[in-house]
């Protein structure tokens, strides 16, 4: 044995990166689809049915303003107000004339969520603009007897919008984007 020089056989390491790499990757990507199940159950599918508002025809019942003016920030170190103008509407499923319920008609979801209490809001810096541009809307939408196309949300049947800004279709869009 003197003559013969050993092979040793070099031993790789417990813990070589060709074995741990897709270990990992599997693993990132088992976490990956738990974390995605997750929001789709606990935050897109509850968006989705508060966002679940059916096409409708409103009528204006009731047009008024509220006693306060609403402040707004409407830049940096710019602070306005602007009149409250609230429009009750009762509205119908398509063309029937069976009323199903009465709400505060909101121009979008925006508005709904920042001024709930007022069916429009606009803020520049000039509050005699913002009178004038509630004073625009209210003689386009605060005509009482007017009919006009809106949403009402069938989980709250007082909330009520003019638009939509957003629908069932491009939230599902927009979760499919955040996936990619």
């Amino acid at each position: 044995m003197a003559g013969r020089k050993s092979k040793r056989r070099e031993r790789e390491p417990a813990c070589s990166c060709s074995r741990l790499a897709p270990r990992l990757l599997v693993t990132w990507m088992l976490l990956s689809l738990i974390v995605l199940a997750f929001l789709a159950w606990f935050v897109v599918k509850p968006a989705m049915q508060d966002k679940a508002f059916k096409k409708s025809n409103c009528t204006v019942v009731e047009v008024k303003y509220r006693n306060e003016w609403q402040g707004c920030r409407c830049g940096r170190y710019c602070w306005s107000q602007f009149p409250c103008l609230q429009i009750f509407v009762k509205y119908s499923m398509d063309n029937k004339h069976v009323h199903i319920g009465r709400g505060l008609a909101h121009e979008d979801e925006t508005n709904l969520n920042t001024y709930p209490q007022c069916t429009y809001d606009v803020c520049s810096g000039m509050e005699y603009n913002n009178e004038e541009l509630v004073s625009k809307f209210a003689r386009r939408y605060g005509v009482k007897g007017r009919v006009f196309p809106c949403y009402y949300n069938p989980g709250q049947p007082e909330t009520v919008l003019i638009r939509e800004l957003f629908n069932n279709t491009e939230i599902g869009r927009a979760s499919c984007r955040e996936r990619v």
